[in-house]
């Protein structure tokens, strides 16, 4: 058991940049639609994706400190 929560610790570096990127992403899209109604779901998706991710990598920060 020690080594899978070694091995998913390690991951930590690339899932960080994951909930970057959503984040960016979506910031970027809310600024480019103008109030445009056709982008919303996008912009749902993209948020809710970068707040999984943000949650998956504060556990992987934390098994790696540990």
């Amino acid at each position: 058991m020690e080594v899978m929560l070694d091995l998913i610790g390690r991951f930590h570096p690339l899932v960080v940049h994951l909930p970057i990127g959503f984040l960016v992403l979506g910031t970027m899209m809310l600024f480019y639609s103008r109030n445009d109604r056709s982008a919303l779901p996008l912009l749902r998706f993209s948020f809710f994706w970068g707040s999984i991710s943000t949650l998956f990598a504060l556990l992987t920060g934390l098994i790696q400190y540990q």
